[in-house]
């Protein structure tokens, strides 16, 4: 693991497996969305609590941005708390960061019909 790399794990919620995604800073610290007293922030997470949440993996890219741009742009981006599911959330932040554009392969595979369920139930 190295500053800049875009790090994941995964686990499953509600019987649907899911990933976390966050910015490892290069200096013991990743930078993700976690949940702070309610909700959803752009915040420091010391590498070790990150760690803590299962086996961790690093997001390989054939094209991205330099390690201090990536975390440059994931420091930019702390402190915010305009999370969303669909359009928003910790893996848009993280691809983000590695390249400039927001996507998440999460979302990107939930067909329509089922994306708009969601966010009938979750608005």
């Amino acid at each position: 693991m190295a500053k800049g790399d875009h790090l994941y794990y995964s686990f499953v919620f509600d019987g649907f497996p899911i990933t976390h995604h966050g910015i490892d800073c290069g200096d013991g610290w990743v930078i993700e969305f976690a949940e702070r007293q309610g909700r959803n922030i752009v915040t420091q997470t010391p590498l070790k609590d990150f760690y803590s949440k299962g086996k961790v993996y690093v997001k390989s890219y054939e094209k991205c941005d330099h390690p201090n741009i990536v975390v440059g742009r994931a420091a930019e981006m702390f402190g915010q708390t305009n999370y969303n599911l669909f359009t928003n959330n910790c893996e848009h932040l993280a691809t983000y960061c590695k390249t400039g554009t927001k996507f998440s392969i999460q979302i990107s595979i939930i067909p329509n019909p089922v994306i708009n369920i969601l966010r009938f139930c979750f608005s």
